[in-house]
């Protein structure tokens, strides 16, 4: 049987304040489990996907969360060196 692999719980509680990341994929799935964990923390979070309406409707679940970090939603397809690079 596979083992549950999670990080040590002290890092759940670092201060992210002042911190920014980029999250790809952050609407959904894990990507969307990161976002709001870093902005649970205080971090300034960019939630890049290539839907911008799913990931405002991520943002909006998000922030009504009570988070107290900030959520910054911004197109981006991996697919496409167009937008990357945009």
């Amino acid at each position: 049987m596979a083992k549950t692999l999670m990080c040590p719980e002290v890092l759940f509680s670092i201060d992210l304040t002042g911190k920014t990341y980029i999250v790809t994929g952050g609407n959904s799935g894990i990507g969307l489990v990161t976002v709001t964990q870093l902005a649970k923390q205080g971090a300034e979070v960019i939630l890049a996907c290539r839907r911008v309406a799913e990931g405002e409707k991520a943002k909006t679940q998000i922030q009504a969360s009570g988070v107290k970090g900030k959520v910054d939603v911004m197109a981006l397809d991996l697919a496409s060196i167009e937008s990357v690079r945009s």
